[in-house]
């Protein structure tokens, strides 16, 4: 049986091809891409990318992986801008703050254009580069490149651990602290939706008690828990439903928190280039539902402590993903 990778990857990029070629993004690319989820779909190749620079040739796929993380880094700060535009218009703010943030969000939008521009995108020159890339690769048999995949995935908890153990992930910042960890627990969700169903989520029949809390409608029923058919031929990689709903809801959790940041930053941005007078006193009234920087990065320090190092819910990941080997 041939290379799980390859066939996950040459489906994302055809995905990722059929929206970038349409006769719609040929005109508007910037605003059609982002309006048509090629975000969600440069996540999941950025994601199957890191792994293939892990267990095939590095150089070869770290510059396609950095090629699609400059795209997917865009997007992301279009959705970042776009979102507080959007949520100041609607309040009774002073128009050089609401155009503070309408002014970047159009901006990131010309940024990504540039970018589209930069990386061809928009052109089958760009996908036929991966191809080529793709051809030349020996690609393992998919039984051996699981196991590959199942110690990549183990080692990737590991470091997480390892790094807020010994004080690498500074919780003092939002940039390094916050959104730093939940990004790499995020790739942890990525990789497992991306692998096109090597992944499995197993049902227990003993409920466990220390993960309830976690285990909320809204995380259970997410649409990003739901994986696709388990693949014919290979044994999956299973992991635990509960433990796998935890690591969901961490996620959520640390999102909150790391948007709560980014947004009380911007608040800060936005007084000091309005025209107005009293810019303390704006500040200070902009941000009167936000907490300060220092009360969310110990919260998330206390809720991935509690997660770690109470509820377990990395040592039982690790456990189930050693339990699947073959």
């Amino acid at each position: 049986m041939e290379s799980v990778l390859k066939n996950c990857l040459g489906k994302e990029l055809e995905t990722l091809k059929a929206l970038a070629l349409s006769r719609s993004a040929k005109q508007t690319p910037e605003l059609y891409l982002y309006k048509n989820g090629a975000r969600n779909i440069l996540f999941r190749v950025e994601g199957l990318l890191r792994i293939c620079r892990k267990i095939y040739d590095k150089k070869t796929f770290n510059v396609k992986y950095k090629l699609v993380k400059s795209l997917e880094d865009a997007l992301g700060a279009i959705d970042h801008f776009d979102a507080l535009a959007k949520e100041y218009a609607e309040s009774e703010q002073p128009k050089s703050v609401i155009s503070y943030f309408s002014k970047n969000s159009s901006n990131q939008v010309i940024n990504f254009k540039k970018i589209i521009s930069e990386t061809n995108l928009c052109s089958t020159g760009f996908f036929e580069d991966f191809s080529k890339v793709m051809s030349e690769t020996k690609w393992y048999e998919a039984v051996k490149e699981k196991e590959k995949i199942r110690k990549f995935l183990i080692r990737q908890i590991e470091k997480i651990e390892e790094d807020f153990k010994s004080g690498e992930l500074n919780f003092n910042d939002i940039e390094l602290g916050i959104h730093e960890v939940r990004r790499r627990i995020r790739w942890i969700s990525i990789y497992a939706s991306s692998l096109n169903g090597l992944v499995q989520l197993r049902k227990t029949a003993v409920k466990d008690t220390l993960l309830q809390e976690y285990l909320t409608k809204e995380t259970v029923t997410s649409p990003y828990n739901k994986f696709p058919k388990q693949i014919k031929g290979i044994k999956s990689i299973y992991i635990t439903d509960e433990n796998f709903y935890a690591l969901s809801w961490l996620i959520n959790e640390l999102g909150i928190l790391k948007d709560e940041g980014l947004k009380l930053h911007e608040v800060e941005s936005a007084a000091k280039a309005s025209a107005l007078k009293d810019k303390a006193t704006f500040k200070t009234n902009l941000s009167e539902n936000l907490r300060p920087y220092s009360v969310l990065c110990s919260e998330a320090e206390q809720t991935l402590r509690k997660f770690i190092f109470q509820k377990n819910v990395f040592e039982k990941i690790k456990r189930d993903l050693v339990i699947s080997g073959s």
